[in-house]
């Protein structure tokens, strides 16, 4: 069963989250603040973060750039969640070589289920590949 991460400092994201993803089988591991994304990841172990670009203490991109410089955590798919009206730094996005960005809230919840999806499926595709 995979397991996905998500970082965000408001508890209706998680909600949501868990909502459009809870018949797919996922596991949903929920934390408020990106420090404690980083914390969690020797134990969650997950298969994809979702880490909000605003938040408290460490944020999105700064999750992304700890994942994606750890070479024991740097397989792992980290898409990067932004508010309607927050602002974006695309450059800063590419330079923490973040896999994804979604905007929130999901209203549908078609995009977030599909790219968690293909996500999922690129990554295990790839790990396969190294393993073979």
């Amino acid at each position: 069963m995979p397991t996905i991460l998500v970082a965000d400092d408001n508890s209706n994201i998680h909600k949501m989250v868990e909502l459009a993803l809870k018949d797919l089988g996922y596991k949903i591991e929920k934390v408020g603040n990106g420090e404690h994304a980083v914390r969690k990841l020797p134990d969650v172990k997950p298969d994809l973060i979702l880490a909000d670009i605003f938040m408290p203490v460490r944020n999105g991109y700064e999750v992304c750039e700890f994942v994606k410089t750890n070479e024991q955590f740097q397989h792992i798919p980290v898409v990067l969640l932004q508010g309607k009206f927050d602002p974006l730094d695309e450059h800063l996005m590419k330079k923490v070589k973040a896999d994804g960005l979604l905007m929130k809230p999901f209203v549908p919840p078609d995009p977030l289920v599909k790219m968690v999806q293909t996500l999922l499926e690129e990554s295990a595709a790839a790990r396969a590949a190294v393993e073979a």
